[in-house]
């Protein structure tokens, strides 16, 4: 009478599931695990899995689950693949995982895993190769996480202690960039508006004009001008680059040119020798904040075109 009963319950559990919203078939198909009809409980997932895309990692996980309880270990195996594959950071649910599923699931981890972090930083290169650190940086915060897992679980080798250095310095790099870009923002906010400190009354003679006749504005002075006096340095702080990134750009160095007002600010920059995206965005959000003594023609203050070697290996901090 006890396996009618049984029986009964378990075709009710399904035809329940079948009717229910997805997540009710999810938790009935689990009960059914629970209550160790693993055949009843496979089938039940797999057909949530098919008929609600949004729950089929879980439904996998407990077809794992299902599979192994059959003693149908390399399909159970192949279930946890898939899992980890969809999602790294995946653990079985402790609820339900006897610690034999949990070494399951810690074996095929250590696996894929050293494979799946190159992937993933692959991908993450592309974007930094295209100069989008800041896009980049979910991405590397990713793989640092799965270098922790490595790390944890003993699959760590040349190759990724090399990708956990790099990794770190570029997430190091991109804080620095956001840090620039905010004490920029907030040197503008606490600035004066131009309007606020009129400038000095200087009769036009007094202004070099360019050789054009002065249609395009003052003239721009550089080293080649002999009678003028080079801009002095107030503030010339320079971006830390990593030792870790640093050490891929060997024997590398640019050219920073860049245009002081009669001010003394920098009214524009470019890399006129590039290194490559990463580093040239940091040195030119740097040259922004940059402050100098206007260079000076004949008593007045004048605009000046300077250049300034950078080198990576110059810039670099070693991690502590």
């Amino acid at each position: 009478m006890s396996v009618m009963k049984s029986a009964l319950f378990f075709v009710a559990a399904l035809l329940i599931a079948e009717a229910a919203a997805p997540q009710d078939a999810l938790t009935a198909a689990k009960d059914l695990y629970a209550s160790a009809a693993y055949e009843d409980a496979l089938a039940a997932l797999t057909r949530v899995k098919e008929s609600a895309p949004e729950l089929a990692q879980q439904a996998d996980e407990y077809r794992a689950f299902s599979l192994f309880a059959l003693g149908r270990t390399s399909e159970a195996e192949a279930v946890v693949e898939s899992v980890i594959r969809k999602d790294p950071f995946a653990v079985p649910d402790a609820r339900d995982a006897s610690p034999r599923i949990n070494e399951m699931f810690g074996q095929v981890r250590k696996r894929l895993l050293p494979d799946m972090i190159r992937d993933e930083y692959k991908s993450v290169r592309a974007t930094l190769d295209k100069g989008q650190l800041s896009a980049a940086v979910p991405s590397l915060n990713k793989v640092r996480r799965m270098l922790d897992q490595a790390k944890s679980l003993g699959v760590m080798d040349q190759t990724l202690n090399d990708l956990d250095v790099l990794v770190g310095g570029f997430i190091d790099l991109a804080k620095s960039k956001a840090d620039l870009a905010s004490a920029e923002a907030a040197a503008k906010a606490v600035a004066p508006s131009p309007a606020a400190i009129p400038p000095p009354a200087a009769p036009a003679a007094a202004l070099p004009t360019r050789p054009d006749g002065g249609a395009k504005g003052p003239r721009v002075y550089s080293v080649a001008d002999k009678d003028v006096v080079a801009p002095v340095v107030i503030r010339q702080s320079t971006p830390t680059i990593p030792y870790s990134v640093a050490r891929t750009m060997v024997g590398q160095s640019g050219v920073l040119e860049i245009v002081i007002n009669e001010k003394g600010d920098i009214e524009g920059a470019l890399m006129r020798e590039p290194v490559n995206n990463v580093f040239d965005t940091a040195v030119l959000l740097a040259a922004k904040t940059w402050k100098y003594r206007p260079a000076m023609k004949e008593g007045q203050p004048v605009k000046y075109m300077k250049r300034v070697g950078v080198s990576p290996a110059a810039l670099a901090k070693k991690e502590e």
